[in-house]
């Protein structure tokens, strides 16, 4: 009787403690720091990420993570810091596993965020990331439609519209694939065709999707250049 008394009293003690009071493995430190995250508490996330790369858990994902939410939270410069970390810890973790498509992608992607800040010009590593990661994962609509991005800011529109296009016959009713390559043939004076999918977006986005105010904006300055 009082062994099953005893039991009784260390299950509630076990269970009433914080669960940090006891030591976490790797996965679970990672796991724990996604769901503060995805519950918006980025104070937690960031420390927690911080200790999954003190541990050498998952680095390359935490350096991402640190980053995504520094530049939600505006702390620009430390993303930017933080990123340049990621880079080398995606590289690291691309020379073992050279099939993630995954992190290819997430490689290019930082080179094209970094590549929008004054001075920082690195849309060329962006691509070659997001082509790697497209030649593993062919067809990939995200990728494709980064790529176009790409392509685009490298003024580069020909090769732009070929690979939304190719995005669009993946995914004819995103919206935001569908924006881009509007952009696109506004900047090659593909004028008719440039209103046609900013319509598309207008039609077809919610009305909270940033796009639907995007495309009536630049709808209506085309229009109001060709009248």
């Amino acid at each position: 009787m009082k062994w099953i008394i005893f039991v009784v009293l260390m299950v509630g003690l076990l269970g009433s403690l914080p669960l940090r009071a006891f030591p976490l493995s790797g996965e679970e430190l990672f796991e724990q720091a996604w769901q503060a995250r995805a519950q918006g508490d980025y104070r937690t996330a960031l420390e927690l990420f911080e200790r999954c790369v003190a541990e050498n858990v998952r680095v390359h994902d935490a350096y991402y993570e640190m980053g995504l939410i520094l530049l939600e939270r505006g702390e620009y410069r430390r993303a930017f810091t933080v990123s340049g970390k990621a880079i080398s810890a995606f590289r690291n973790h691309l020379e073992q596993n050279p099939d993630d498509h995954w992190s290819f992608f997430r490689l290019g992607y930082i080179h094209e965020v970094r590549s929008e800040a004054p001075s920082v010009r690195e849309w060329q590593e962006a691509e070659e990331a997001m082509r790697k990661a497209l030649e593993l994962s062919p067809g990939n609509p995200l990728y494709l439609l980064h790529l176009g991005f790409v392509y685009y800011r490298k003024k580069e529109y020909d090769q732009a519209e070929k690979t939304l296009r190719e995005a669009v016959s993946v995914h004819p009713t995103d919206v935001e694939i569908r924006y881009w390559l509007a952009t696109v043939l506004k900047a090659q004076e593909k004028s008719e065709e440039a209103k046609e999918e900013f319509r598309f977006v207008i039609e077809n986005a919610p009305p909270e999707n940033r796009y639907l105010q995007w495309a009536k904006r630049d709808l209506a300055r085309l229009e109001r250049k060709e009248s």
